[in-house]
C-alpha cells in the first residue's frame, strides 16, 4: 500500500497518540561492525565519492540531471566517518551502497539491509530492519529540507507528522520486503534517513520508537513530494 500525505488533512489525521511502544523489537541489534567484515571496501578510505568531496564527479550539477541527480554506486566499505551521534536526528546525504543480507561482508547481517550513504566526505552505515511491517508514503520531507549532515535536533513521529497509525501497515516476509527496497532505492542519489545513532560511523532504529524518534527512509528529499519507507512492529499500535 503507498499512502499520499496530503497537508490538508493534517488536522484531522494526527488526532491519535503518538505514544507508541519504545520497543526495538526481537531483532534490532544491528550495531558494531559485523566480526566477517570482509575486504570489499573502497580503496579511498571511505569517502564513497572519492575527491569529489559529495559532488557529481563528472562536473555535472544536479540542476542538469533534474533534482536528484543521476546515482552514484561505489564498492561497499568497511570504513566509516566519525561523524553521528547516539542519539536520534536525520543523515542527510547520497547513497552510494546497498549491502543485502546474502552478502557476508560491508557490516552485514540476516535480518537488515544496510545502505551506506556519502556524507560530507565518509561513508556511513544504517541498517534497516527486515522483520517489520512496512508503509511507503509521498510527502514533503518532515522536519525541514535536505541538507548535507548529521541533524540531531530533527524529530518525526509516524502520527504527528505524518498522520499515520498501523492499521495502515501491511505484512510480509524479510525477504520481499528487501527486495521492494533494493527496488526503490535503486534510482535514488539523494536520500535522507531518520534513525538513531549506533556509534560515530552508523545508525539503526529505522522504525517506529514515538516521542518523535521514529524512523523512515526518505528518498529523492529534493523533491515537494519524497518517497517514504516507515517501518513498526507487529506488537507496536499507535
Amino acid at each position: 500500500m503507498r499512502f499520499a500525505f496530503c497537508p490538508l488533512l493534517m488536522v484531522v489525521a494526527c488526532g491519535g497518540s503518538s505514544a507508541g511502544t519504545s520497543a526495538e523489537g526481537p531483532r534490532d541489534d544491528a550495531a558494531a561492525p559485523a566480526a566477517d567484515g570482509g575486504p570489499a571496501a573502497s580503496s579511498d578510505g571511505g569517502n564513497a565519492l572519492g575527491d569529489s568531496g559529495g559532488t557529481l564527479r563528472d562536473g555535472d550539477t544536479d540542476a542538469d540531471r533534474g533534482a536528484d541527480g543521476t546515482p552514484q554506486r561505489v564498492a561497499c566499505t568497511n570504513n566509516f566517518g566519525a561523524a553521528l551521534s547516539t542519539v536520534h536526528g536525520r543523515i542527510d546525504g547520497r547513497l552510494v551502497a546497498v549491502v543485502p543480507t546474502t552478502q557476508r561482508s560491508c557490516n552485514s547481517d540476516s535480518t537488515h539491509l544496510h545502505l551506506q550513504v556519502a556524507m560530507n566526505g565518509a561513508t556511513y552505515d544504517v541498517a534497516v530492519n527486515l522483520d517489520a511491517l512496512v508503509e511507503e508514503i509521498d510527502a514533503p520531507l518532515p522536519d525541514g529540507a535536505w541538507s548535507e549532515g548529521w541533524h540531531d535536533t530533527m524529530q518525526l513521529d509516524y502520527v504527528s507528522s505524518l498522520g499515520l497509525h498501523s492499521t495502515t501497515f501491511t505484512a510480509g516476509t524479510a525477504d520481499a520486503l528487501q527486495q521492494r527496497l533494493i527496488t526503490a532505492l535503486a534510482t535514488v542519489n539523494h536520500i535522507s534517513i531518520f534513525a538513531t545513532g549506533y556509534g560515530p560511523g552508523g545508525a539503526h532504529l529505522v522504525h517506529r520508537q514515538g516521542g518523535g524518534r521514529d524512523g523512515a527512509v526518505f528518498g529523492d528529499p529534493l523533491a515537494p513530494n519524497a518517497h517514504g519507507f516507515v517501518f513498526h512492529f507487529n506488537t507496536q499500535t499507535f
